[in-house]
C-alpha cells in the first residue's frame, strides 16, 4: 500500500489526537464520561496523577484540562521523536520514496498501543453511549429531512447555492448543508417543521 506524503501522514495524526482529546473533554462536560472512569485508561492515569501531584489543591475542571494538555504533550512529543527516527533510519529524498516506505510519521509501538486503549474506551464509553447514539440519529433525521427539503426545492437555498450547476444538485444541496452550523441546521429544521 502506497503511503501519502509525510505532511499528509503528519495531518492524519494531528486531527486523531486532536479529536480524541476534544471527545474526552466534550464527554467530560457533558457528563457522560466521568473522571473516575477515565483512571481505567494508562494514559490518562498517567497524566492525571502528574497532574495532582504539580497542583494537589485544583478544582475537577482545570485537573481534566492539565490531564489532557499532558496527554497531547506526550502524544504530540513521542510522534516527534519516533518520526525523526524513522526519517533517520530511511533517508527518503523523493515523494516516491516516501510513498514505497513503510508509514514514517507514527508513534512509538507503546503510545500507539496506549492511542488504541484510548480510542476503544471513548467507543465504548462515548460513541456507544445511548444519549450520544440518540443525538446522533436524531442528527441524521434532521440533516435527511433537509436534503429533501432542498433537493425538492432549491430556489429555498441562498442565491449562492442556486446558481451553481443543476446537474449536481444533490452534491450542491449537500454542500450548502455542509456549511451548516448544528443550531442553524436544527433551527431551520424547525421553523420548516420537518420535524
Amino acid at each position: 500500500q502506497q503511503q501519502p506524503s509525510l505532511e499528509a501522514q503528519l495531518v492524519n495524526y494531528a486531527d486523531e489526537i486532536a479529536y480524541n482529546n476534544h471527545d474526552i473533554d466534550d464527554g467530560y462536560r457533558s457528563g457522560v464520561i466521568k473522571f473516575e472512569s477515565l483512571m481505567d485508561v494508562s494514559l490518562f492515569k498517567e497524566c492525571a496523577e502528574l497532574v495532582k501531584k504539580d497542583y494537589p489543591d485544583i478544582d475537577d475542571v482545570r485537573k481534566m484540562h492539565e490531564t489532557i494538555r499532558r496527554i497531547m504533550y506526550k502524544l504530540i512529543s513521542d510522534i516527534c521523536k519516533t518520526s525523526s527516527k524513522n526519517i533517520a533510519k530511511f533517508k527518503p529524498e523523493t515523494i516516491d520514496e516516501i510513498r514505497t516506505l513503510p508509514k514514517l510519521i507514527n508513534l512509538s509501538k507503546n503510545m500507539n498501543q496506549c492511542q488504541i486503549e484510548l480510542k476503544q474506551f471513548l467507543r465504548s464509553s462515548l460513541y456507544e453511549h445511548e444519549r450520544v447514539v440518540e443525538m446522533t440519529d436524531n442528527a441524521k433525521a434532521i440533516i435527511k429531512d433537509l436534503f429533501l427539503y432542498y433537493i425538492n426545492d432549491p430556489s429555498l437555498m441562498p442565491a449562492s447555492y442556486q446558481n451553481k450547476s443543476t446537474e449536481n444538485l444533490p452534491r450542491t444541496v449537500a454542500d450548502y448543508l455542509a456549511g451548516m452550523t448544528d443550531r442553524y441546521a436544527i433551527k431551520i429544521h424547525k421553523d420548516m417543521k420537518l420535524g
